[in-house]
This record gives structure tokens, C-alpha cells and sequence, in this order.
């Protein structure tokens, strides 16, 4: 099983390429990452919460993203072909140039999501694009400052819900 759950309790909010094909991330929460290029085909990841997160490019191929928040997600560019997206949250999220190829609950993410090119990120995740950036830049200091300003632009709209890993591992 992937860390990612400890390394996101840590503090790490960045997790650019992340390998989780075929993880079980059920009920995970992962509000404010930054997951660009990530491997999340075939995973479960049922009922998460990736509200507000960067997902730019992200392989959700065959996923299994039932009831998933992705409120306010960039989803720009992102393999969601064969995913099954039913009762997912798509409110205010970007589907510009996504794979909707064979999507399960397709139609409710072309109607909550935005499929243009004017679609503006919210202010969290334009912030955690650029603490990623400067991390990556090792500018840590400054990056760090970024991802406490970005989680309380969170907080204010998306209040943080704690699950237990107990939680996580029980579906």
C-alpha cells in the first residue's frame, strides 16, 4: 500500500507522478494536493475527497472515483476513460480537454464541470501550484509558507474532515 496517506498527514501536499496504480485509497483525503501526472489507473478511489487539487494529466484509467469530491480540481487534460464517476463532485472543476471516453456518470461531469478553456483555478490550488514549483526549485522556506496560505484558503471553503486509517483500509 502507498504512504501517500502519511505523507499527506505529514504535510506533504505534493505528490507530482505518484505511482498508485491500483491502490486502495477508499475514502481517502487528499484536499489541496498536487497529484500532476499521477498513475491512478485502476484505483480505488472511492469517496475521496480530491477537492481543490491539481490533477492536470492524471491517468484515472478504469478508476473507481464513485462519490469522489473533485470540487474546484484541475482535471485539464486527465484520463478519466472506462472511471466510473458515479455520484462524484465536480462542482467548479476543470474538465478542459479531459478523456471522457466510456466514463460511468459521464453526463453529471460534463454538467457540474466546466469543459472550457476560461475555466480560472481557485486561489488554493494557483497557490499550491506554486508551492509545488518552489519545492521542486528547493525553496522550501517559501514553499512551505505557500502550502500554510493555501490550506487556509481551503479551510475556509472546504472544512478539513479527518478519516481514520481504519476508515481507509475498512472498504
Amino acid at each position: 500500500m502507498s504512504d501517500i496517506i502519511d505523507r499527506y498527514k505529514s504535510g506533504e501536499r505534493d505528490f507530482t507522478q505518484e505511482n498508485l496504480f491500483r491502490e486502495n485509497l477508499a475514502g481517502v483525503v487528499l484536499t489541496g494536493s498536487v497529484l500532476v501526472e499521477a498513475n491512478c489507473c485502476e484505483a480505488n478511489l472511492e469517496g475521496a475527497d480530491l477537492s481543490y487539487c491539481d490533477l492536470r494529466r492524471v491517468n484515472f484509467h478504469k478508476a473507481n472515483l464513485r462519490g469522489a469530491n473533485l470540487t474546484g480540481s484541475d482535471l485539464l487534460q486527465a484520463n478519466l476513460c472506462e472511471a466510473d464517476t458515479t455520484d462524484a463532485v465536480f462542482d467548479n472543476a476543470n474538465l478542459h480537454q479531459a478523456n471522457l471516453y466510456l466514463t460511468k456518470g459521464r453526463e453529471q461531469a460534463e454538467q457540474a464541470g466546466n469543459l472550457s478553456e476560461a475555466w480560472a483555478p481557485p486561489k488554493a490550488v494557483e497557490l499550491q501550484r506554486i508551492a509545488a514549483k518552489l519545492q521542486e526549485l528547493q525553496v522550501t522556506a517559501v514553499a512551505a509558507n505557500i502550502q500554510a496560505v493555501a490550506a487556509a484558503e481551503i479551510a475556509k471553503v472546504a472544512p478539513v474532515k479527518e478519516v481514520s486509517d481504519g476508515d481507509i483500509n475498512s472498504r
